[in-house]
């Protein structure tokens, strides 16, 4: 019998210090399906095929979302990639207390304007 999504939030109220995060793959990239908030999370892989479903512990996440020879540090949240830890811990500030993108819109009379749209 497969887990669901909802069977994970009761083992989370009867495991108290358990938090979980579980990610969706289809083949070519990998999806939030479930966050938590809380601190020290453990995060899972869901791979289903349509027919069969497995959850796979992942231990170095941002080794499972790396796309090309260099390193880089990912939110949990949002799936963005960032070169230097403390740029990620900026960016969780805003990220993980927000519904929704930050957008931090420009003070009045500092945009830019064009005239000749067609250069």
């Amino acid at each position: 019998m497969p887990v669901s999504l909802s069977d994970i939030d009761k083992f989370e109220r009867r495991n108290e210090g358990v938090y979980v995060n579980v990610f969706g793959y289809d083949g070519d990239k990998i999806y939030p399906l479930r966050h938590t908030k809380l601190k020290h999370p453990i995060d899972l892989l869901l791979i289903d095929d349509g027919q069969k479903q497995h959850y796979c512990l992942t231990k170095k996440f941002n080794k499972l979302m790396v796309r090309g020879s260099h390193s880089m540090y990912y939110c949990k949240r949002c799936l963005n990639g960032f070169t230097r830890k403390d740029v990620l811990y900026n960016h969780k500030t805003c990220c993980n207390e927000q519904n929704a993108v930050r957008v931090v819109l420009p003070k009045p009379d500092t945009m830019l304007s064009f005239k000749k749209y067609n250069r």
